[in-house]
């Protein structure tokens, strides 16, 4: 069975992959603590057979540009040997409730290049690429 639902406290697994996401990976206990209290945060986890099998972090923005806020994935993992069967799909429906029940009107996910699963599963889920984000590292001995 494969299924998805929104992480507690008393559901601890991946404490350092979600304290990475949150930023706070010096101190896990706490930044996972920090995203469970925060009402702008969604923790989902994803399982297949029983077995954690992905997790997926989003968060809730407002900004005075757009009518409602907008809801950004910014992490999103399944075990590469759990992909297509449907956890990746579980825990997109997942976010798209929570941003829907808290009043966003759209979900922004990134698709890394070269992540064809992301870009695939995203695409057969109805999303579109909107932006085109460029970058150089200054750091590159180019100047």
């Amino acid at each position: 069975m494969v299924g998805a639902s929104r992480a507690s406290v008393s559901r601890p697994e991946g404490i350092e992959l979600l304290a990475a996401l949150s930023g706070t990976a010096g101190d896990p206990a706490r930044g996972v603590r920090a995203l469970f209290a925060d009402p702008t945060a969604f923790v989902c986890v994803g399982e297949y057979e029983g077995v954690t099998a992905g997790f997926a972090l989003a968060r809730r923005f407002t900004d005075s540009n757009r009518a409602a806020p907008l809801v950004v994935v910014v992490g999103l993992w399944v075990d590469p040997g759990l992909r297509r069967v449907g956890v990746g799909e579980a825990m997109i429906e997942a976010l798209e409730q929570w941003a829907e029940a808290s009043g966003s009107d759209g979900l922004d996910v990134m698709a890394l290049p070269g992540s064809r699963d992301a870009k695939s599963l995203l695409e057969a889920l109805g999303y579109k690429a909107r932006a085109l984000v460029m970058h150089r590292r200054l750091d590159d001995g180019r100047r």
